[in-house]
C-alpha cells in the first residue's frame, strides 16, 4: 500500500524528563520536500560477484577479470572494475575504457596501468596468451596437442583422448612398503600377501607393485565389474613388467581364473616353448595367443594386448609379435586378479614374480594396430573435452576428483572449491558446526562483511560480549561484566560495538564507556555518527546516540519498537500501528504498512524491507504493495538477510532457515537447536547463536 504520513506529538519536557532525551520530533505533519534520496557518498559498491566494496576507483582485486564481473582466481594480470566511475564522477565505457589512476583509459593498450601480458605465467610445454577483455585482458595458455599436451586452467597438462573409455588404471605411486593401491578409475583394491608398494625399482612415478612370489603369497583381487568383461568390442589391455624370476613355466600377470582349469582367461608370463613371452587365453584349454618372445629377466617391457575388430594382437615393447582372430575372453563373475591366478587350486605357485607399473585396461577402444613407440611417461589422469575428467569425475583446479569424493570432500563440498571453511561436508552439503561452546546465554551478534569476528551479547543471564573468532580459533570477553544485551550493533568501522545496555565497547578490548542516559535498549544499530537503539525507554521508543558520547536524542516516541534496521536515512521499526520509518535526524514518520507489528525480525538492504512474523514477508522501501514471501509456520524470531536470500531463526520450531528473497522452497539450515537467536550472515558463511546450549554456529554457503 501507498505509504502515508502521520504525526506523533510527544511533549518535550516530558519526554526529556523520562527519559534523559531530547526529543527533536515534529509535532505537525510537515511533507518531506527533499525527497528520499538514497545515495550513500561514500566508496563506491563492489560489482557484481565482487566480495567486498572497493575503497578505491582502482579494484585491487588481483584476479578481477574487468567488466565488473565476477572475482575469479585464474587472471595473473590485475584487472579494473569497469562500473566504476573516474575521480571526476565520469562513468567509463566498458567496451573501450577502464579506470586506471581515477582517470578513464583506453583498454586499447594491455600494459594500461600495470597490467601487461608479461605478467601471464608461461606453462610448461606450452605458450602463454594475452586477449582483450571486457575492458581488461584474460590471461590464458596454448598447448602442444602433438606433445600430448591440453590446456586445463592456466596450465598444460597430459591428455588421453580415450579417458572417458578407461576402466582402469594403476600407477602403483606411493611410499615404499605402502600396502595402499590405487585404481584412478575408483574400483576397490585390496593387496593380498605381501604385495606392497616398492621404490626399489619403477618405470615411471618412482614407484612400482612389487610381488614377491610364490613364497610372498603377493598379489591384489579388485571385485568383479561389468567393465572387466571384454568379451565383444575393441579393447587395451597394457602394463610395464619387470620379471626378476620365473618361479614356474607360466606365471600369471592379470587373471580372472582364481581356479585350475576352470575355463575362464588369464594373462601369462609363457616360458614353456622358446623365449619367455606373452599368452592369452583360456585356463584349461580354448581360445588363446602366444607371442614370440620379447620378454627378459631384470628389464623393463612394455606389454600391449588389444582386440581390434575381432582379431587379437600381442605387442611387446611396441612391437607387434602376434595376431589371430581369436576371442581370448571370457564373461565372468570371478574378481580381477593382478599378479595371480589359479590360487583357489595352487595358492601362489603361478603368482607373478616381480614389479608392475602403469596397468590401464581401455574398453571399447583399440590403442595400437601397428607397430609404435611404448609411452615414454606415466599414462595420464587428465583428458581431452572439459581437461578430460571421466564421466565418473569433475575438474577442480587442474585435478580430476572423484564425483563421490563431493558428497563428503569439505573442500569441493557438492562442487568444486566450495569449501566448508572447518566444517565437514555430508551428502554433498556443508553442515553447520560450533565455532564456540560453554557461552552463558548467547543472545543477540553483530558483524559486518570485512570483519574477521563475531560480537555475541548475552541475555537473562549472560555476563559478557564474546568476541568470537569467525574461524572458530577462539573467543574472548570484552565489555563490562555482568552486562545483559538484548541487543548488539557494530559500526561500519569495525572499531566499536555497541550493546543493548547502553555501553561503547572497543572491538580490540580496549576501554569501554557507558553512553549517556537513555541510550540501550532491544535492538541496536549503528553508522558512522550514531548508535540507534530500539526499545531506547520503558515505551520501548528509539534513541539515536552519537557515538562520541553525546547526549541521546529521542527520534520516536511511538513505543513497541522491538525491531530496528536503518540505511543511510531512515530508522525502521514496526509497533503495533505497522511497519513505519523515521529519518535518522527525527522528523516526520511514514507508515509503509499498515498492521505489519513484528518482534526482532527487520531487515532491509536499500530496495526493500523484509519483516518476519508467523511468516516472512517484504515491501518496497519507500512503501507499496507488501506480499508473503514465505507462509506462516515460519514463526520467525531473528532475522539476516544477503544478496539473495533472508536467514531467520524459529524458537518454536528449534531450526534455521532460508529462503530466496524472491520467495519459494524454504532450506532448512540447521534443526534441534536448543532456542536459536541471533542471526548474522556475511560473503562466506551463516553464523547464529543457540541460547539455549550456550553456542555459536558457523554454516558455510
Amino acid at each position: 500500500m501507498k505509504a502515508l504520513r502521520f504525526s506523533l506529538a510527544v511533549a518535550l519536557a516530558a519526554a526529556t524528563a523520562l527519559f534523559g532525551c531530547t526529543s527533536i520530533l515534529g509535532v505537525t505533519d510537515t511533507p518531506n520536500s527533499s525527497g528520499d534520496a538514497t545515495t550513500d557518498g561514500g566508496a563506491d559498491g563492489p560489482s557484481t560477484a565482487d566480495s567486498t566494496a572497493d575503497a578505491s576507483p582502482v579494484d585491487s582485486t588481483v584476479a578481477d577479470t574487468g567488466g565488473g564481473g565476477s572475482d575469479g582466481a585464474n587472471d595473473a594480470a590485475q584487472q579494473p572494475d569497469v562500473a566504476d566511475a573516474a575521480s571526476d564522477g565520469t562513468t567509463c565505457d566498458p567496451a573501450t575504457h577502464h579506470v586506471c589512476g581515477g582517470n578513464c583509459v583506453s583498454s586499447a593498450d594491455p600494459a594500461t596501468c600495470g597490467m601487461s601480458c608479461t605478467s601471464c605465467p608461461t606453462p610448461d610445454g606450452g605458450a602463454a596468451s594475452c586477449t582483450p577483455g571486457d575492458g581488461g585482458y584474460a590471461c590464458g595458455v596454448t598447448c602442444d596437442p602433438d606433445a600430448g599436451l591440453a590446456a586445463c586452467g592456466s596450465a598444460c597438462v597430459p591428455f588421453d583422448p580415450y579417458a572417458s573409455n578407461v576402466v582402469l588404471l594403476m600407477h602403483f605411486d606411493g611410499p615404499n612398503g605402502s600396502t595402499t593401491f590405487t585404481d584412478q578409475v575408483g574400483h576397490p583394491v585390496t593387496a593380498q600377501g605381501s604385495a606392497d608398494i616398492s621404490t626399489a625399482q619403477s618405470k615411471f612415478g618412482g614407484a612400482s607393485g612389487y610381488f614377491d612370489n610364490p613364497t610372498g603369497g603377493s598379489y591384489l583381487t579388485i571385485p568383479n565389474s561389468p567393465e572387466w568383461d571384454l568379451t565383444n568390442g575393441d579393447s587395451t589391455v597394457e602394463m610395464w613388467i619387470y620379471p626378476l624370476s620365473w618361479p614356474t613355466s607360466t606365471p600369471v600377470l592379470l587373471s580372472q581364473s582364481p581356479t585350475g582349469n576352470d575355463g575362464q582367461w588369464s594373462v601369462i608370463a609363457d616360458t614353456r616353448v622358446g623365449s619367455p613371452s606373452i599368452w592369452i587365453g583360456h585356463n584349461g584349454g580354448g581360445s588363446e595367443i602366444r607371442s614370440t618372445g620379447g620378454l627378459a629377466l631384470n628389464t623393463w617391457a612394455h606389454v600391449a594386448i588389444e582386440r581390434s575388430s575381432g582379431s587379437t594382437l600381442i605387442f611387446v615393447n611396441g612391437v607387434l609379435l602376434a595376431s589371430a582372430t581369436v576371442n581370448p575372453y571370457t564373461s565372468t563373475s570371478n574378481s580381477l586378479y593382478i599378479a595371480a591366478g589359479n590360487t583357489n587350486t595352487y595358492g601362489c605357485t603361478y603368482c607373478w614374480n616381480g614389479y608392475i607399473d602403469e596397468l590401464r585396461i581401455t574398453k571399447g577402444v583399440a590403442r595400437y594396430t601397428t607397430n609404435f613407440a611404448p609411452p615414454t611417461a606415466a599414462f595420464p589422469d587428465v583428458g581431452l573435452g572439459g581437461c578430460g575428467c571421466k564421466t565418473n569425475q569433475t575438474l577442480c583446479g587442474s585435478t580430476c576428483i572423484d564425483d563421490a569424493s563431493l558428497l563428503t570432500d569439505a573442500n569441493n563440498c557438492g562442487t568444486c572449491g566450495h569449501s566448508c571453511l572447518g566444517g565437514t561436508c555430508g551428502a554433498g552439503k556443508c553442515q553447520p558446526f560450533a565455532i564456540a561452546t560453554g557461552l552463558i546465554s548467547p543472545f543477540s551478534m553483530a558483524t559486518t562483511d570485512t570483519e574477521s569476528y563475531l560480537y555475541v551479547g548475552g541475555a537473562t543471564g549472560g555476563k559478557y560480549i564474546y568476541k568470537i573468532a569467525k574461524d572458530g580459533s577462539g573467543t574472548t570477553t570484552i565489555g563490562p561484566s555482568p552486562t545483559q544485551s538484548w541487543g548488539i550493533g557494530e559500526d561500519p568501522q569495525n572499531a566499536y560495538v555497541y550493546t543493548g545496555s547502553g555501553y561503547k565497547v572497543p572491538t580490540d578490548g580496549g576501554v569501554y564507556v557507558q553512553l549517556p542516559g537513555g541510550a540501550g535498549g532491544n535492538n541496536v544499530r549503528a553508522d558512522a555518527t550514531h548508535a540507534y537503539f530500539g526499545g531506547c525507554t520503558s515505551a520501548l521508543d528509539i534513541c539515536a546516540s552519537p557515538i562520541d558520547g553525546g547526549a541521546p536524542t529521542l527520534i520516536y516516541d511511538g513505543g513497541g519498537a522491538y525491531a530496528l534496521s536503518i540505511d543511510s536515512t531512515y530508522a525502521y521499526t514496526a509497533p503495533a500501528a505497522g511497519l513505519i520509518r523515521v529519518p535518522l535526524a527525527g522528523g516526520p514518520i511514514d507508515l509503509l504498512v499498515a498492521g505489519a507489528s513484528t518482534t526482532y525480525a527487520l531487515e532491509n538492504d536499500g530496495a526493500l524491507i523484509y519483516w518476519g512474523g508467523a511468516g516472512v514477508y517484504k515491501v518496497p522501501i519507500d512503501g507499496g504493495t507488501d506480499s508473503q514471501i514465505v507462509p506462516n509456520g515460519a514463526n520467525v524470531y531473528f532475522m539476516a538477510i544477503d544478496a539473495t536470500n533472508v536467514y531467520w531463526t524459529s524458537q518454536s520450531t528449534s531450526t534455521v532457515n532460508m529462503v530466496a528473497k524472491t520467495g519459494g522452497a524454504v532450506t532448512q539450515l540447521a534443526s534441534g537447536m536448543s532456542n536459536p537467536a541471533g542471526i548474522r550472515v556475511d560473503p562466506k558463511a551463516v553464523y547464529w547463536c543457540e541460547n539455549g546450549a550456550g553456542r555459536v554456529w558457523k554454516l558455510a554457503k
